[in-house]
């Protein structure tokens, strides 16, 4: 397959255009009507600052995927129909506070259809892993792993939107990944629907980055996290026959959404411990901690997709010498523990070095 550099660039620029066309729109547009995001006690920003930038991001995709994609693929009806029910949730969330509780039922829901319709996407195996542990999936089983996949990548994703710029980062650069593999692979649809959502981030990026004059808000990283979900469970079902396949699939998709997974595996495990609610609101968020010991946004920003960046090429490098992915399993999951180390030997002389600080007592 040929892909024309002329749509190629078309694309790209017009939906990058449109996102940022519509994020300046958004901004002016709610400073007038007064739908702002206001400080408070579990709230990093010091001024009223607009939300809902995924307004921008999802009109922008969605004008861009009609224009130049929606012919050429047959996933469009259930992907924009449970994208739109998170769109939805995310705008209510983001102007009236709804019960998480109640968000979680219409992501099961939007899951569930999804899959339903789009069983391709459907887990059936540990993939990579088949050769050392061999369990499959089928029916009822892969159908409920599959939804509580996209469920749980979808919190982390959205627990991760935290400071300026690093969800739509991370966004970034999981897309990235994601347009390289499909284009490789010739999956001319998959790498449309990877490049529009980039584009739509990017645009929605530059104005979202420090010192953001928007926030993405649920209406984004419900939206984003929802169609990264998507897109990783189409990697590793069309890797198992890609021309290029990449090796170390199951650890992969794990060090695609390292930072999300980290931070959401953590803070759960922090507010079951103080017997409080997984899903209640706090400031126990990795970004948040380092922002509290003096690292700047941008900084964790690009701590975070660095440590991402060497992770995903040292495993696709070692994945090609053939290297044994337990290797790779165990190494993944030594690195949680490693890094949650290193951020409470950083609290702590922090706490020594100023003599006890009351912010960090649950961290």
């Amino acid at each position: 397959m040929t892909l024309s550099l002329i749509k190629f660039f078309l694309i790209f620029l017009l939906t990058l255009v449109l996102s940022y066309v519509f994020t300046k729109f958004l901004v002016n547009m709610q400073y007038k009507i007064g739908v702002l995001d206001k400080p408070g006690k579990r709230k990093i920003h010091t001024k009223v600052t607009p939300t809902m930038g995924g307004v921008s991001i999802f009109l922008a995709f969605i004008l861009s995927y009609a224009l130049f994609v929606y012919d050429e693929g047959n996933t469009f009806v259930p992907l924009i129909l449970s994208l739109t029910i998170l769109f939805i949730v995310g705008i209510v969330d983001d102007i009236y506070k709804i019960r998480s509780s109640i968000k979680l039922v219409f992501q099961i829901f939007a899951a569930a259809l999804l899959v339903y319709f789009l069983p391709d996407i459907e887990i059936h195996s540990l993939y990579s892993l088949n050769s050392f542990l061999l369990i499959k999936f089928s029916g009822v089983s892969s159908f409920l792993l599959s939804v509580f996949l996209i469920i749980s990548l979808v919190n982390a994703f959205n627990l991760s939107d935290g400071i300026d710029g690093l969800a739509s980062s991370i966004a970034v650069f999981i897309l990235l990944f994601f347009c390289f593999y499909f284009y490789l692979n010739s999956q001319q649809h998959l790498f449309y629907l990877c490049l529009i959502m980039l584009s739509a981030v990017l645009g929605f990026l530059i104005i979202n980055w420090f010192p953001a004059k928007i926030f993405m808000g649920d209406t984004g990283s419900l939206i984003i996290g929802f169609f990264l979900s998507y897109m990783l469970l189409k990697f590793v079902n069309v890797n198992e026959t890609a021309a290029f396949a990449v090796k170390p699939s199951f650890t992969i998709c794990g060090v695609l959404f390292l930072y999300p997974v980290f931070d959401l595996i953590r803070v759960f495990y922090l507010r079951l411990k103080l017997k409080r609610s997984p899903f209640s609101p706090d400031k126990l968020h990795t970004h948040l901690i380092l922002k509290r010991l003096g690292y700047s946004e941008p900084a964790i920003c690009f701590l975070v997709i660095l440590v991402n960046s060497i992770q995903l090429l040292l495993i696709l490098y070692f994945g090609y010498l053939g290297v044994n992915e337990l290797c790779f399993v165990s190494i993944y999951l030594a690195s949680f523990g490693l890094f949650n180390f290193l951020l409470k030997n950083k609290i702590q002389k922090y706490k020594i070095k100023n003599h006890y600080n009351n912010e960090f007592k649950s961290s």
